[in-house]
């Protein structure tokens, strides 16, 4: 806003526009899942129900995504849901609207709404399936970590087991 005394500094004109353009790339290469796991569980899913676009594809890929993750729960259903809402409300109010208070601050509950759902981007199904490929993008990389350190874990018990069992043994045999 320019309601401040802080200078600006040097910056580059535009460059938010190029942050913006760079985000919106972002979310467009999660068209499809970028882990394996997850990719095999959205091409199987695709081949059996067709193109996902519907609630009702989008819930049998989710149900697929929970088969292959038994840790992909409800919790990350309102997780991907909340982003997908926080994207669509990925908006900047205009300063007018606050530098002259009738043009919204003064409106109607009803008013303001609708000046909201203006601003507002449309949910598609394009980003609901972003937003779900890029939470279990990172479950699935998160598991896959969490799973190899439980196997590193477990054989590093294992040779301290062997070695604890050589030790008992050779003090056995003294």
């Amino acid at each position: 806003g320019k309601n401040h005394d802080i200078p600006l500094g040097e910056h580059e004109l535009y460059a938010a526009q190029e942050i913006k353009k760079a985000v919106a790339e972002s979310f467009e290469s999660h068209a499809k899942p970028h882990e394996d796991g997850l990719f095999k569980v959205y091409e199987r899913v695709s081949r059996d129900i067709g193109t996902l676009d519907t609630i009702a594809k989008l819930g049998t890929y989710l149900k697929g995504i929970q088969e292959t993750d038994p840790r992909f729960t409800g919790r990350a259903i309102k997780n991907i849901t909340d982003a997908v809402k926080v994207r669509a409300m990925d908006f900047e109010l205009p300063d007018e609207w606050m530098e002259e208070p009738e043009l919204f601050l003064f409106r109607d509950y009803d008013t303001k709404k609708a000046m909201i759902e203006e601003l507002r981007q449309p949910i598609t199904i394009e980003m609901v399936i972003q937003e779900i490929n890029r939470y279990a993008d990172s479950e699935f990389r998160y598991a896959d970590k969490s799973d190899e350190a439980a196997i590193a874990n477990m054989v590093r018990e294992f040779g301290i087991t062997e070695e604890a069992k050589r030790r008992y043994v050779e003090s056995k045999g003294s």
